[in-house]
């Protein structure tokens, strides 16, 4: 069969199916259906980033960098939305949040005794598990913090 046929076929130039040869994604010594099966995979590979490795054609490559300048204007956008903040400002904000909590915990023993007048021993007691609960929380956040997928 001619390449001329084949090109048709594929729905290339004949130029396209040429250089598809010496790059060697599509075998012209195989049948038609050899050939388009191939053909179908490379447009797969290629739709899922996963195209053989080499340079990009000038089109590819223009898109690509496009699509990273349109990223970048996104994320400056968002962040004059104040849609994005820095790391630093959300460690240190968190951190007061959860001093807030952590204080808030440590008083509420005297405030049971002094409001619902626990006897010294359900204080005590009460100290005992605010503190197991804070160092509960304090544990799940580490943990939370070494595997932020799970």
């Amino acid at each position: 069969m001619k390449q001329a046929d084949i090109a048709r076929h594929l729905d290339l130039s004949v130029r396209a199916l040429r250089e598809r040869y010496a790059a060697g994604q599509i075998d012209k010594t195989a049948d038609l259906d050899a050939q388009r099966v191939q053909y179908i995979r490379l447009l797969r590979e290629t739709a899922a980033n996963r195209a053989p490795n080499g340079p990009l054609d000038p089109q590819q490559e223009k898109a690509r960098l496009d699509q990273l300048r349109a990223d970048e204007v996104e994320i400056r956008l968002a962040e004059k939305r104040k849609e994005l903040v820095p790391i630093e400002d959300y460690e240190r904000h968190m951190a007061g949040a959860f001093k807030v909590v952590a204080t808030t915990l440590e008083s509420l023993p005297d405030r049971l005794e002094r409001d619902v007048g626990l006897s010294p021993e359900a204080v005590t007691a009460c100290y005992r598990a605010v503190d197991g609960l804070r160092n509960d929380l304090a544990s799940r956040l580490q943990r939370a913090n070494a595997h932020p997928a799970s």
